[in-house]
């Protein structure tokens, strides 16, 4: 009886959980605007006409450069806030700020204080194509390979010659796409894996999943398996030039957690009466 009892109430608690503490959005850009799509279903609005090219999301805002202005969007207020009247073509969120490249003289990372806007030049690397941030620690790539920063001082190292267009971080692992083929580098390990041969020059991580366009016909989001590598279409959305993934914990509820204390009662009853 008690084992069937303990089994109930891990089974309520866990379902409770699942129910109530995750819930997650994809965000993509094409030539309509920008879209909040279900990374479970496929299914999704678009709901700004802003004609992005890079989107980050970070500590409850998605963050997106149109190449003329940097703009942050409060997704659960639904308003939106010019941040920086900067040309970047390339955009990443951590801790904080807001990293970007110069896309008017191609030269350097610049630092965005992801509230006021204040900028400030990072580091002087030439030709930045990709960020991503991840594990304490900014990773960048140009004409020469990819790069690892700390965000905190700009010093940093070239430790791969992979040119890559396309950065994403996830999990303990960097994700990168060279336009040809996607690889994931184990960061603790130092260990390169091919993941997939796909063209993509835009891709984002997500619980599991590397989300990627497809770069050679400019439709469809697909969801690839970042472990097993394979891919199936999530969405047909055409012309997708950025995607940025929001992994969203939501409290739950004191009455869900009275309700699993009340079975855990139960169970120190049905001990008491053994």
């Amino acid at each position: 009886m008690k084992s069937r009892l303990l089994g109930v109430v891990s089974g309520c608690v866990l379902a409770i959980t699942a129910t109530l503490s995750n819930a997650s959005t994809l965000f993509t850009a094409n030539y309509d605007g920008i879209w909040e799509i279900d990374p479970s279903t496929g299914l999704g609005q678009n709901f700004t006409t802003i004609d992005a090219i890079a989107l980050s999301y970070g500590d409850g805002y998605l963050f997106e450069s149109d190449g003329n202005d940097i703009s942050r969007y409060n997704v659960s207020l639904g308003t939106w806030a010019s941040l920086s009247g900067r040309n970047a073509n390339v955009i990443a969120y951590g801790d904080g700020v807001l990293y970007t490249n110069n896309s008017g003289s191609g030269n350097g990372i610049i630092a965005i204080d992801a509230v006021t806007g204040t900028a400030s030049t990072l580091n002087g690397l030439n030709g930045v194509t990709a960020l991503a941030f991840g594990g304490n620690s900014l990773y960048a790539a140009n004409y020469s390979g990819i790069w690892e920063f700390d965000p905190t001082t700009g010093i940093g190292s070239q430790f791969s010659t992979i040119t890559a267009v396309a950065l994403s971080y996830g999990n303990g692992s960097l994700y990168v796409s060279d336009n040809n083929q996607i690889s994931r580098y184990d960061i603790a390990m130092d260990t390169w894996t091919l993941l997939n041969g796909h063209n993509a020059d835009s891709i984002a991580y997500g619980d599991g999943v590397l989300y990627v366009n497809d770069s050679n016909s400019g439709n469809n989001i697909l969801a690839v398996d970042s472990e097993s590598g394979s891919m199936s279409t999530l969405n047909s959305l055409p012309g997708v030039t950025a995607l940025a993934y929001q992994a969203t914990v939501i409290p739950i509820p004191p009455a869900a957690w009275l309700f699993a204390s009340g079975l855990l009662g139960l169970v120190g009853m049905a001990r008491r009466n053994e």
